[in-house]
């Protein structure tokens, strides 16, 4: 993690977090799915206590692309 202005060393390594949407994940590919499994790869990395996230997004666009 990068420098973060206005924070001391010990409170970069903590985020707080009091529930509700803590966290956006992006990501780009050659198409939807592609798209979708780099952003799920890039959810795996983050982890705190009480962390989740939805399984399903993007899936509805995918099956789309499909037919």
């Amino acid at each position: 993690m990068g420098p973060v202005t206005g924070r001391s060393p010990a409170a970069r390594q903590a985020w707080p977090g009091a529930g509700g949407r803590v966290l956006g994940v992006t990501a780009r590919g050659s198409d939807l799915a592609a798209a979708q499994a780099a952003a799920y790869a890039a959810c795996a990395k983050v982890g705190f206590k009480g962390a989740f996230y939805r399984r399903d997004i993007g899936q509805k666009g995918i099956l789309r692309e499909e037919k």
